[in-house]
């Protein structure tokens, strides 16, 4: 029985530890001629020598309604998800993704409801199939409401982001 348990737990582990080390991959692209992220990530891959100066620049540069703001940091967070397909590769990318976050360090917004997924130039992930998301452009915001799709912003906003997010989750 304990050699059962510590197979378990050695399985547990070592499951944990492989899906670890696939967050915040990065592997050179060719077409793009540079490194970039691939498949699932969280924040701290802009933190990354390759992604730190863009991203901290127009994180740093971006001033979001303030009104708007307070608005959506009234709003109960607790049922939204927001998936975020991006290419590190993509200047649209490169400019709407930090100052989305920068929206959501603003009004609170849980870093756990965010699932963020860079995709390689083809806007594909060489290893999961990412169809159903129904990708053509990045960066693509899906505002998720009750497990439902509320909206979603392509590549850049109708108005601005704050406003667009407003408006899904009114």
């Amino acid at each position: 029985m304990k050699a059962l348990i510590a197979t378990i737990f050695s399985i547990f582990i070592l499951a944990t530890n492989t899906f670890n080390q696939e967050l915040n991959k990065t592997i050179f692209s060719e077409r793009a001629n540079s490194i970039i992220l691939i498949g699932h990530c969280n924040r701290d891959a802009f933190t990354f020598p390759e992604f730190q100066a863009w991203f901290d620049e127009n994180y740093e540069s971006y001033f979001p309604d303030e009104k708007i703001v307070k608005a959506l940091s009234l709003i109960n967070t607790e049922e939204i998800n927001i998936t975020l397909v991006m290419g590190t590769w993509c200047s649209d990318s490169r400019r709407e993704v930090p100052r989305l976050y920068r929206i959501f360090d603003e009004i609170g917004f849980p870093e756990n409801q965010v699932k963020l997924i860079n995709v390689n130039t083809e806007k594909l992930l060489p290893d999961e199939d990412i169809s159903k998301l129904q990708i053509e452009r990045v960066p693509t915001i899906i505002v998720y409401k009750n497990k439902k799709e509320n909206g979603r912003i392509i590549e850049t906003p109708e108005k601005s982001l704050e406003e667009d997010l407003i408006e899904f989750l009114k």
